[in-house]
């Protein structure tokens, strides 16, 4: 086998094992076994501790591909052609709304959340994250008044099915434009 064909297969290997752990901890919460983990991702348990060494290291990594997928997912969501301070801060209204939008897909990500940060490595994964974004909506020029209401505000609405609140359709789209409609005026609230 070339090494590309090699990479390619570790790639997509990694891939369903991450997306098989996504399933597994979230129909079996934290205490899923890898056994489980490895059946969900359709690989044995021996391959599955071939590319993560440890429940652990396949926890962090599993939050870690979950912050580049959003961090992705935010990108999308940024219109390059906004020519107002805000563009970063409206995609990532955007991209929240978008996760949450779907009822199902917002308990399962509160759900795969719960599980993950029980690590204390995952929680300083989040909270390391939490600082780039608010680096970066510093960056985009909004006042800091109005990145904390908007922000924070976005991130409770995506955290409501956590709490077994899941806003319907119509508050999920208000909402949303509410928060995109506070970042196309500047200066203080």
């Amino acid at each position: 086998m070339d090494r590309a064909a090699h990479t390619r297969d570790t790639a997509r290997t990694k891939r369903a094992i991450l997306d098989g752990a996504a399933r597994a901890l979230r129909t079996h919460g934290a205490t899923v076994s890898l056994t489980a983990i490895a059946q969900e991702a359709g690989v044995s348990k021996g391959g599955l501790l071939h590319h993560y060494t440890s429940k652990e290291a396949l926890v962090v990594a599993l939050a870690q591909d979950s912050i580049e997928q959003f961090r992705e997912h935010v990108e999308r969501c940024v219109d390059l052609s906004e020519n107002v301070p805000g563009k970063l801060l409206r995609g990532y209204v955007r991209a929240l709304c978008d996760e949450i939008a779907v009822p199902q897909a917002g308990r399962e990500h509160a759900s795969l959340w719960g599980s993950l940060t029980l690590l204390p490595e995952v929680v300083r994964l989040a909270e390391e994250d939490d600082e780039r974004w608010r680096a970066a909506f510093h960056d985009d020029g909004l006042h800091p008044d109005r990145v904390l209401v908007v922000s924070r505000a976005a991130d409770g609405l995506a955290g409501a099915p956590h709490y077994g609140a899941v806003p319907g359709p119509e508050e999920i789209e208000h909402t949303r434009e509410l928060l995109l409609r506070m970042t196309l005026t500047n200066g203080p609230l």
